[in-house]
This record gives C-alpha cells, structure tokens and sequence, in this order.
C-alpha cells in the first residue's frame, strides 16, 4: 500500500513539475513575442520612411504638373519620364510613375524597359483614388505589370485647389521578407486589414489568411487587384488566450494538399501604427516542451532516492508556493490592468461620442459629417449607386432669436432635430452644418428621391407646433437637394 501511495504521490509530482515547467516557458515565450512584435513594428517602416516625403515634393515639381497639362505632347511627356528616371536613380525606389485624372500613367521612371507602367491604368487602385479625394495614400499588393509585390506611396497633383493626377512611389519590401528567412530564429508574419499574410518569414503562408474571407472582403481585393493568388486559409487551432494579443495555438498546415506535422506557437499580435496592418510573431513551442519533458525525466531520477525525494518535495513546496504567488500576483495586476482598460474605453468612447457630436442639440456635428462624407462619396464612385444632399435652414431664424432669446432659439433647434430624427433611415447622415442649417446624405438615393423627402420633412415641420412659453412659434424651413455627380 505504501509503495502504491509513494507511486501515486510520485507520479503526481512528475505531472505537476512538466505542467509548471511547461507552463512557465509558454508564459516565457509569450513576453518574449510580445517584445519581439513591438520591435519588428517599430522598424517595419524605417527602410522605406526614406520615400515618404517624395511623392508630396515631386507632385509640386513643374515638369510633372506641366506634363498632366500637355500629356499629348510627346517631348514634354519625355521630359517627364527622363525626370522621373533621374530622380528614381537617386532614391533607389522601384519605380515612380505618374497618373492623370484617369488612372492613366502619362510618364514612369520606366518607360524604356519592358515592365515598363507607361500607357497602363490604374483608377482601380486604393492609392489613385485616395489622391483623387486630395489625400495621400498607402498601399501594398503585387504589380499589376511586373507581378512584383511593393509598397505604394501616392500624393494628389493639385491645381486650383482640386486632384489633376498623382504621383506615385513603388518601393519594395522583399529584402525585408529573405531577411526574416535567414536572419530570425522564430517565424514573423505581416497581415492586412483582412488577414491575409503578405510578407512572412514562413514562405508556406505566404498570401494565405488567417481565417476564411467574406464574400465583400474576397470582391474588395479582386477590385483592387491586390494579389494575383490566395491560397487557403491557414488551419489554425487556438489552445490558450494568454494575454492581451497573445495566444498558444497550434497551426495545421495543409499546403499543397499534403498534410504537414502541427506545429504549435505562442503568438502575439502587434497593431502597426499608422495603417490597417497587423505583425504577428510566432515563438515555436517544441523546444519548452522539450525542456520540459528533460525536466521531468530528471525529476523522476532524482525520486529514485527516498532521502533526495524527501529533499526534492520541500524544495518544491517552496517553489511551487513561490510560483503561485506570482501566479496570484500576476493575476490580480492583469485584472487591475483589464479594469482600467475598461475605464479607458469607457472615457474613449464617451470622448469619440462628445467629439462628433453638436453640443446644442444633440445631433452629429459638422466635423463628423465632413468626415463621413467623403467616405460615402468615395463609396458612391466605387459601387456606382446615387448619393443625394438634402440642406435644411430654418426661415427667419434670428427673429426667433431677437424675439424670444437664444435659450428659446435652442430649444427650437432641438425641437426641430427630435422631428427629423424619427423619420431618417438608419443609413441616412443627419447632421447640424451651421447656425440653423442642418444636412442630410442619402446612399442609394437619387435626386427625385431626396426632393420628396425633402418636402415630406418640410411639410413635417411646417404643421409641427413649436411652443415659447404661452405662445406658439410658426417655423418653417427652406430645403436644398443635390445629387452626387462624379
């Protein structure tokens, strides 16, 4: 009995020293990702932070801004390219091109090879149409003509205040992919904002995502022409959250049809500040196992004598009740940590709410709708449905006020936004623009549309009673309706 006890005990305390040994390199690797992540997406961006002012110069530059205005003369477009190959040579980029208000390369760094961009459009890109909105944009998918994979920079070609074409920076990110595959002892990976890894240290997951794509992800990358190929997603089994964008997992890889070996990672993912990126790090996990099986084993020779056994469990208790207390104490610090990550959400959330709100009355404000506008323009060009403005003033506005103060003005403004509201789609934009001037964007509404909502509000407001004290205020309002024309 006594020998079954001592088994028991003993094979309890094997178990007990893998599971902790285990479970303190998993903890191990995790720190170890974690700090591993936030380096790489501290200098993802350093080999290419060199090309980010070119665009925004070179788009100020006389030549290619004369060249969009005399894009059929073919000693100025000369000029232009001789200019762009210059400038190119000292940068050292792929290559720099320039697009007209169409898409349309009137002039590459390239022009005389045979990956030459000249003559090729490219209005389906997110960077030609970002710079078309007056805005610089940034971009990574493989070259339309060269099928090389590069990292776009693009900045608007501006005369009299609006877009007439965009300058257009290509700069290449393979170096950094054969570093990782050389350099690193753990494998790296880079997402985008749909998960899909393009750049990877693991060549097997390359352009492969990291869950299944939705059909509106899956239409928005071929719109895009982002990659020539996507495999299938990666099969990836989540053991274990360990922390804040980390977790164990075990990756099932079944490229090419063959089943590969799991391989199991602890992985933590790392935001790439200024763009939709993700940078994952994955710690192989084989080697703490492997520690701790070694472990193990040596435990179970050093049970072998009862004397050193008896030596061996004290030394255990004392550091098994040392692990738990770091255990407690990192437990309570994450939970502190989550609580105050809940209070900072929360004051995020009520600021987000505050900033796009208008104070007065409770409806968004200028900024937002500006904002949002833009978006639903861009929308609108994309997926070729109508979007409509609809701008309400209210008539005689500052009688209301010299009459009845501007407490009572207030009132009315609030009164006025509590009856538009309830008759609003939910995707419609309803916005305070001025003083007493309000507007409304209307997706997937035409002009006649928007007139007839327009007068259904204003004869809303028209019959709606607006009290000041004892007295009723007659209000009405005026209405302008537009449709988006690209």
């Amino acid at each position: 009995m006594l020998v079954m006890l001592a088994a028991v005990a003993a094979a309890t305390i094997l178990g007990a020293v893998y599971h902790l040994t285990l479970r303190s390199g998993i903890n191990t690797l995790a720190v170890t990702s974690n700090i591993r992540a936030q380096t790489v997406a501290a200098t993802l961006f350093v080999p290419i932070e060199k090309y980010s002012d070119i665009p925004k110069i070179t788009a100020t530059h006389p030549v290619p801004r004369a060249t969009l205005a005399a894009s059929s003369n073919p000693v100025q477009v000369q000029a232009a390219n001789d200019y762009l190959a210059g400038l190119n040579d000292v940068i050292e980029s792929e290559a720099i091109f320039l697009l007209d208000r169409q898409g349309l390369a009137i002039a590459s760094s390239n022009w005389n090879t045979s990956s030459s961009f000249v003559g090729k459009n490219y209005s389906f890109r997110p960077y030609f149409q970002e710079a078309m909105q007056g805005q610089p944009g940034k971009f990574y998918g493989q070259g339309m003509v060269s099928h090389v994979p590069g990292y776009y920079i693009s900045y608007p070609v501006i005369e009299n205040g609006l877009p007439v074409g965009a300058i257009v920076v290509k700069t290449s990110l393979i170096s950094l992919d054969k570093k990782w595959q050389t350099d690193l002892g753990y494998e790296v990976a880079v997402a985008d904002e749909h998960g899909i890894y393009f750049l990877s240290s693991n060549p097997a997951w390359k352009y492969r995502p990291s869950l299944a794509l939705t059909m509106r992800q899956m239409t928005q990358i071929g719109a895009a022409r982002q990659y020539e190929e996507m495999l299938q997603p990666l099969s990836i089994l989540v053991r274990r959250e360990l922390d804040a964008g980390t977790q164990w997992i075990t990756v099932i890889d079944h490229a090419d049809g063959a089943a590969e070996p799991e391989t199991s990672y602890v992985v933590h993912s790392q935001p790439l500040s200024g763009s939709a990126w993700t940078v994952k790090v994955f710690m192989r996990t084989e080697g703490v196992r492997q520690q701790a099986v070694a472990f193990t084993v040596f435990t179970a020779f050093a049970l072998a004598a009862l004397l050193l056994v008896f030596m061996y469990w004290r030394e255990l208790r004392h550091r098994l009740a040392e692990r738990e207390a770091a255990r407690v104490e990192i437990e309570n610090a994450h939970a502190e940590l989550a609580l105050r990550h809940a209070e900072l959400h929360s004051m995020h959330e009520a600021l987000n709410q505050k900033a796009i709100t208008d104070p007065v009355v409770g409806c968004f404000n200028r900024t937002f709708f500006l904002e949002q506008a833009s978006r639903l323009a861009a929308s609108a060009l994309r997926h070729d449905v109508p979007l409509s403005l609809i701008v309400l003033d209210i008539d005689h506005f500052k009688h209301i006020n010299d009459t009845y103060g501007h407490p009572t003005g207030d009132a009315v403004l609030r009164r006025l936004v509590e009856i538009c509201m309830p008759v609003m789609r939910e995707a419609d934009l309803f916005a305070r623009f001025g003083g007493e001037e309000f507007i409304v964007a209307m997706m997937h509404t035409n002009a006649r549309e928007a007139m007839t909502a327009a007068e259904r509000l204003r004869l809303i407001i028209e019959r709606e009673p607006f009290h000041h004290e004892s007295d009723q205020i007659a209000v009405t309002s005026s209405f302008g309706v537009a449709q988006f024309d690209p």
